[in-house]
């Protein structure tokens, strides 16, 4: 699928799914101050996310990272204010069916829930957002998996594979965040590294001083390297000749 015609399936989606969010809080602030409040501003937010996604490629690179860092960020919260919404009406759905059942326990609550919930997604979203941001922040993180395998032979006994996936070096990750990554790959000591696809979000001009660093990867057999999805996104042509002068050995549809 070419990234234009994803983008504006994307957009419809994101459409579509503010729709259902505005009208669900709208009706539950309706006759409070808030009333337009709501969707005023789901209709801002849709719009600041889509002058990230559309805009930030074809206007300079410090303001293109800004407008993508703004985007992502009201990306993240509207994800988490739609699934909160979401299981916030499954939860009206159940007391309701409860009040309508023991009306004299439950009827209160029925009907306080509605605006007491509206008022507890947005927050709910804002905290999960805020976490998330500092987990995505912090250094990366080294899982080690061990792996047992019948009959392995004892000269195999100990091979290390350093496995790096999804770095997305791109407006948001620079290559202070990939030098870090590489550091700790190279601690490791590994006998082989395999970097398995989506490493970068950007063309090769405006990130080759950002992907550097990954040249002084280090293992005992090799760095071998696969494609993503998002190399395709950001033109995979111009992104392999690059791949392989720093030092990948590139597969693509075979093995070694």
């Amino acid at each position: 699928m070419a990234p234009s015609s994803f983008l504006l399936r994307l957009s419809v989606l994101l459409l579509l799914a503010h729709l259902y969010v505005a009208l669900r809080l709208f009706v539950a602030a309706f006759g409070t101050p808030l009333q337009w409040a709501v969707p005023v501003a789901l209709l801002l937010l849709y719009l600041l996310i889509l002058a990230g996604l559309f805009v930030r490629g074809v206007v300079g690179e410090r303001l293109g990272d800004v407008m993508a860092w703004l985007s992502f960020l009201l990306l993240g919260y509207f994800s988490w204010l739609f699934v909160l919404t979401v299981l916030r009406d499954v939860a009206l759905l159940v007391v309701e069916v409860s009040a309508a059942v023991a009306p004299s326990v439950l009827g209160v609550v029925a009907g306080r829930a509605g605006t007491d919930t509206a008022i507890g997604v947005p927050l709910l979203a804002l905290a999960a957002v805020l976490l998330g941001l500092f987990n995505a922040r912090r250094a990366p993180r080294v899982l080690d998996v061990r792996i047992p395998i019948a009959g392995l032979p004892k000269s195999l006994l100990g091979f290390t594979i350093v496995q790096i996936s999804d770095l997305h070096v791109g407006p948001t990750i620079k290559k202070r965040y990939v030098q870090s990554v590489v550091d700790i790959a190279n601690r490791l000591k590994p006998d082989v590294i395999a970097l398995t696809g989506d490493f970068v979000d950007g063309s090769l001009e405006r990130l080759a001083r950002h992907v550097r660093p990954l040249a002084q990867l280090q293992a005992r057999l090799g760095v071998y390297f696969v494609t993503g999805n998002h190399e395709y996104y950001c033109g995979v042509q111009q992104w392999l000749p690059e791949f392989r002068r720093l030092g990948f050995q590139v597969l693509m549809n075979e093995h070694r």
